[in-house]
């Protein structure tokens, strides 16, 4: 977790992110490191300690977090984006393979297609993909 807690100490002060400022883009990526922090299992005062800020402004911080997370806010995201490329770590996840009507497809290409897909019309494209057999495996590892 050392590595983790220099990568944000380096952030918040590339950032500026100690400042009381209160514009949206602050107050974004604090609320992300919060809760980030809290998920690693530091206490409230000691991720306050490292903001300067006090156990409240933490706790509102990571309702915030979870309220974006829960209504999927653009530009929450946008936001953050730099912030989870940074901490992003892939897992390497075996998946079984996808069988039916006696062919073997590719549950990783599948699952990565569905995952990735933004909205009804590439969801349509996935469909034609099954129907075309455009999914026989080839690997089955996933990366999440």
């Amino acid at each position: 977790m050392e590595n983790k807690i220099d990568k944000i100490m380096y952030l918040i002060e590339k950032d500026g992110l100690i400042t009381k400022s209160r514009y949206r883009c602050f107050i974004d990526k604090r609320s992300y490191l919060y809760a980030m922090l809290s998920k690693e299992g530091m206490s409230l005062v000691q991720i306050g300690a490292i903001f300067n800020k006090t156990h409240a402004t933490v706790i509102n911080g990571i309702k915030q977090y979870y309220a974006y997370q829960k209504f999927k806010d653009d530009l929450y995201e946008h936001n953050v984006q730099e912030y989870r490329e940074i901490f992003y770590v892939p897992k390497k996840v075996n998946v079984d393979l996808i069988e039916k009507d006696g062919k073997k497809y590719n549950g990783t290409q599948l699952i990565t297609d569905v995952l990735e897909c933004k909205n009804t019309t590439e969801l349509q494209d996935i469909k034609k993909k099954i129907i075309n057999d455009n999914y026989f495996f080839k690997n089955a590892f996933y990366y999440e």
